[in-house]
């Protein structure tokens, strides 16, 4: 299933790049037992909005791990399209 850049946002995309991965759950360690007012506080990172980020937001990013939005696919469609018609090819010469 592909979601909309928001609901993956709230699922664990905090960098925004459009797939939920290591990536996201790196950057909410930094985060871990963070509160508003501390330094390394960040609402992005409270993925249930209680106030703190702890293992329950980094619970829900790793159970929503590899999860896209159509953002991650719109980037990629140039490569996904170059490759198809790679395939294509190979697939006719190889009869």
């Amino acid at each position: 299933m592909i979601y909309s850049d928001e609901e993956l946002r709230k699922m664990g995309d905090v960098n925004g790049d459009g797939i939920i991965d290591t990536k996201d759950i790196e950057i909410m360690k930094v985060a871990f037992g963070s509160t508003p007012g501390k330094p390394n506080w960040n609402p992005a990172y409270d993925l249930n909005g209680d106030g703190k980020v702890d293992m329950r937001d980094i619970g829900t990013a790793a159970n929503n791990y590899g999860k896209l939005s159509t953002k991650y696919y719109v980037k990629r469609l140039p490569s996904m399209a170059g490759s198809l018609i790679f395939g294509t090819i190979l697939a006719v010469f190889s009869r």
